[in-house]
């Protein structure tokens, strides 16, 4: 039996964002394959951004392509279930931990899923299907199409729904 995968997203309007006092940081981030871990990491200084003040300092914030950050709150109720689905990076300035993605699954059923297509380049995934015999054991995964997109079991979706965090939306995720 297949289980129930959910596409997490992030609150961008009402909630603030979290980034290095560096940008330069995001290179080191980004620039190894997101499959990967990064080798050699030092904790470094991340603040909240300019961008949103006044807005919310939501429990799931939106990094940077496939990075985000958890409040202690998220961190504790979810942590342990997405520990091996990706890369945490110590950083000071801010009590969130970074959470890095590294699970991925070529499980995109193209044929039925609403896709923006340019050329068969995805440019845009509007309404994800995934093919369930190719989805492995992860609570938190993406898709080598679009590495940004997020995929959540139904247990990490269930918890952070049932405990009234902020900063994440759930839509459902059609299995083929």
């Amino acid at each position: 039996m297949t289980r129930a995968i959910y596409e997490m997203d992030f609150d961008y309007i009402n909630g603030r964002w979290i980034g290095p006092v560096d940008p330069s940081v995001w290179s080191r981030i980004v620039r190894v394959p997101f499959q990967n871990p990064i080798a050699v990491w030092a904790p470094v200084p991340f603040e909240w951004t300019p961008e949103g003040d006044g807005a919310d300092e939501n429990d799931f914030v939106y990094c940077q392509d496939f990075v985000f950050a958890l409040s202690p709150a998220a961190r504790e109720l979810v942590g342990h279930l997405i520990d091996g689905d990706g890369q945490w990076l110590d950083v000071t300035g801010v009590e969130y931990s970074i959470f890095r993605k590294q699970k991925y699954f070529d499980c995109l059923d193209r044929k039925s899923s609403e896709l923006i297509s340019y050329d068969d380049d995805i440019s845009e995934i509007i309404r994800p299907a995934l093919i369930g015999n190719s989805i492995g054991d992860a609570n938190i995964f993406g898709v080598p199409e679009k590495p940004f997109h997020n995929f959540v079991s139904d247990e990490v979706a269930e918890i952070i729904m049932s405990s009234h965090l902020t900063g994440a939306t759930f839509k459902p995720v059609a299995i083929t």
